[in-house]
Formats: structure tokens, C-alpha cells, sequence
């Protein structure tokens, strides 16, 4: 969780940008904020909004949604499971607000899935 927490700003999807402005960033203590962009998918415009660390462990954080992000109010987590040389994901995220762009529960779940198997895949062999 080291090295992701010192490469986030490579490794974190919502994070990452073509021009490496963010290549930089690292997930810090309880209670640092970042701003998040998610890119434009499925005929969406980029989606901003804040997040604040609310929670850290040796195996994986949480962010808080702050209100100028689309999943506000919500919280998500993230977990990094090792078992028997196999490093898992998990992501377990809650919110009340509806999703974005009119895209739609079904469509939204798709577009966080595809964001986090992206982390997860770009943090393969950091956590083994």
C-alpha cells in the first residue's frame, strides 16, 4: 500500500492526466482533499468533484465525496486483499445522489467498473 500511496497520482485513474500534471500526487493523511476528473466516456463531458481522505490503513482508504462531486453524499473504499499470492481489489462505494449526465444506474455501474479494474490493473505488482 506504500508504493500505491506514493504513486497515486500514476496509478489512480480519476487521478491521471495525459500530461502528467498530477504524476506527482500522493494519497496523504486523513483529511487531504483532491480533485478528481474522470474523463469523458460514453458520449459524457468530463465529470469533476472534491473527495477527502476520511480513512487509511495499511491495506487500502476511503474518500468522503465533498458537495461539488457527482457521487455527493457518498463515501467509497478501497482494499487491497491478498490471499495466497493473489492480490484482490475490493470497492465498496455508497451514495444517494443520482448519477451523472443522465447516464443512468446500469451505464454509471459500468463506467466505475471500468475505472477501478483500471486501477487495479495499474497497481499490479505493487502490492505483491
Amino acid at each position: 500500500m506504500k508504493r500505491v500511496a506514493a504513486n497515486f497520482g500514476k496509478v489512480f485513474p480519476p487521478l491521471t492526466a495525459a500530461d502528467g500534471r498530477n504524476s506527482k500526487v500522493r494519497l496523504g493523511k486523513v483529511g487531504q482533499k483532491l480533485n478528481l476528473t474522470v474523463l469523458g466516456m460514453y458520449g459524457l463531458d468530463g465529470v469533476t468533484g472534491h473527495v477527502t481522505v476520511f480513512e487509511r490503513t495499511k491495506t487500502g482508504f476511503s474518500f468522503r465525496a465533498e458537495s461539488d462531486h457527482p457521487d455527493y453524499p457518498g463515501v467509497i473504499g478501497f482494499n487491497f486483499v491478498v490471499e495466497e499470492n493473489v492480490a484482490y481489489l475490493d470497492v465498496v462505494g455508497i451514495s444517494a445522489a443520482q448519477p451523472p449526465g443522465g447516464l443512468g444506474q446500469d451505464n454509471y455501474e459500468i463506467v466505475a467498473r471500468s475505472l477501478w479494474y483500471a486501477f487495479a490493473r495499474n497497481v499490479e505488482g505493487q502490492i505483491l
